[in-house]
């Protein structure tokens, strides 16, 4: 069957001006799946953000979980404008990428952020519109190489967790 495949290939590849892009595409995609896949340098981690034991940086706070994602997409543009629709941003900031996270002790963030020079808002710690105390950093020259998302800049907005979510994180970790 391979032989056979790759003299359809060596066909093709003779008469580029009978071929159609469809047709390109499918031998480029028979040459990628022909090759051995190399094996991952690292496997996917689960979302919870587990502080690796290697990390040596000690915190006095964990992630708790996630609130909310929004990223950029930039094939939205192309799509907006067949569709003649506007972008709707969830986020109350307005901002394309942005993270929300739970945090289980949002004073200690703070402190652990004037520590490092971690910029954030001048504001500090405020109450949110759910009532919930947050923390807020915005994206800056200074916190780049902390908080981005698909190399964008991100907005990142820490929350204190309430006493459920905490429990629930918690659990989860209990059950492994």
């Amino acid at each position: 069957m391979m032989p056979r495949v790759l003299a359809k290939r060596a066909l093709l590849l003779a008469q580029p001006a009978r071929t159609s892009l469809a047709t390109c595409a499918a031998v480029n995609a028979t040459r990628a799946f022909a090759s051995k896949a190399q094996d991952a340098a690292e496997a996917l981690r689960p979302i919870h953000f587990e502080q690796e034991e290697s990390d040596a940086a000690a915190r006095p706070f964990k992630i708790v979980g996630v609130r909310d994602v929004e990223v950029e997409d930039w094939e939205y543009p192309t799509r907006v404008e067949a569709e003649k629709k506007s972008r709707t941003l969830r986020n109350r900031f307005n901002h394309p990428n942005f993270i929300s996270l739970w945090v289980d002790k949002l004073a200690l963030v703070e402190e652990f952020l004037q520590k490092e020079k971690i910029p954030y808002s001048s504001e500090g710690i405020v109450k949110g519109p759910d009532g919930h105390d947050v923390l807020v950093l915005p994206p800056a020259e200074g916190s780049i190489e902390f908080f981005n998302l698909c190399d964008n800049p991100t907005l990142v907005e820490l929350v204190q967790a309430t006493p459920e979510v905490i429990k629930e994180f918690e659990d989860e970790g209990d059950d492994e």
